[in-house]
């Protein structure tokens, strides 16, 4: 028995030891954490930012746009083309229609349509039509004074010149309802429907001289024969109820015929018809910027 007591003491011992060191370790433990709970190395830090920072931002100064080189043009000049017959003619237009018609043949007025040589591709080229074949009533004259010549020889003909060609030998016609002389023309010369065009490429010269006229600054002049206002004259004011503005509402008239020796004098008398148009006398000499004639009239 007393063996089994000596063997338990130590245990025992121990057990006690255990029991005594416990409470004391638990003391310094508190005290450990209560002195680690008062350090600043315990305190909790601020977890940091997740967000990104942001990169900076870099600045780009654009290129400037270089200004483009146009491209060189080439250079366009116009002149009208104008059709032209004989002085005396008693028509004062024509059309496209009929100078279709004059070269097929079929004209009543014309019998062939006349050009200059060195006019006659951009004459055609203006009226829109290609070259005439060798069965068209077509003319090519070598120079300007044979068209004007041949204009006068044969009153039948049309001319197509540039508006710088015209003088008084040849009377300008109407196109389309146009006119670039007289009263009735048009403002410009660009307003005028028939023109013939010069091109030049970039860099070479325009060696075509500057219009000579220009519709914008011409004038007209109204020269108008002899005038005697007695014997048939007075007889038609004041012997019948015309009255004096009858000779001012005159209108147009057709020659139907001729009568040979049927005056006083031994002279031709035409025959003439009334076509209407009344008031285009006085139409005539009132939207001319001069009017002028002879006043052979007996003196009082």
């Amino acid at each position: 028995m007393a063996s089994h007591r000596r063997s338990s003491s130590p245990s025992l011992g121990r057990r006690l030891r255990s029991v005594a060191i416990g409470p004391a370790a638990a003391a310094v433990l508190s005290v450990v954490l209560v002195i680690a709970g008062c350090s600043p190395i315990a305190e909790s830090t601020a977890s940091p930012s997740m967000e990104p920072t942001p990169s900076p931002t870099v600045a780009v100064t654009p290129r400037p746009t270089p200004t483009p080189t146009p491209a060189p043009t080439s250079i366009v000049e116009r002149r009208p083309v104008v059709p032209v017959t004989d002085f005396r003619s008693p028509w004062t237009e024509t059309s496209a229609e009929e100078v279709a018609a004059v070269l097929a043949g079929s004209s009543d007025r014309y019998d062939a349509v006349e050009v200059v040589a060195a006019e006659q591709f951009r004459v055609l080229a203006a009226l829109g039509i290609g070259y005439p074949d060798e069965t068209a009533h077509f003319i090519v004259a070598p120079d300007l004074a044979t068209l004007r010549a041949d204009l006068i020889s044969s009153r039948k003909r049309l001319g197509l010149v540039f508006a710088d060609d015209i003088d008084p030998s040849v009377k300008a016609l109407g196109f389309e309802g146009s006119f670039l002389f007289g009263g009735d023309r048009v403002a410009t010369a660009d307003a005028w429907p028939l023109q013939a065009t010069f091109t030049f490429r970039p860099g070479q010269a325009t060696a075509l001289p500057a219009p000579r006229y220009d519709p914008a600054t011409a004038w007209t002049l109204v020269a108008g024969g002899d005038i005697l206002l007695d014997r048939g004259v007075s007889l038609a004011i004041q012997g019948s109820a015309r009255g004096f503005d009858f000779p001012w509402d005159g209108g147009t008239v057709k020659i139907t015929s001729r009568c040979r020796d049927c005056s006083v004098f031994g002279w031709d008398l035409p025959r003439t018809e009334r076509t209407g148009g009344e008031g285009a006398m006085r139409e005539l000499l009132t939207g001319a910027d001069i009017a002028i004639a002879n006043f052979e009239n007996p003196a009082p």
